[in-house]
């Protein structure tokens, strides 16, 4: 079984979709659009898994 948030999708099933028909399976589970297209991006391994967020310069405080 294949972990997406709180929605569990059989590993079978997971590898017969593309990424769109999975996204569209999450969303109708109740995920978010946006949400079930980053879960799917990071699922086959196609994105930074660490973050999208900008990086932000250091402090140099004293």
């Amino acid at each position: 079984m294949a972990q997406f948030g709180k929605v569990e999708i059989a590993d079978a099933e997971v590898n017969r979709l593309t990424d769109r028909e999975l996204a569209q399976r999450l969303v109708s589970e109740g995920v978010s659009r946006l949400t079930a297209a980053r879960l799917v991006e990071i699922a086959r391994s196609e994105a930074d898994v660490v973050g999208r967020a900008r990086p932000h310069p250091t402090s140099r405080r004293a």
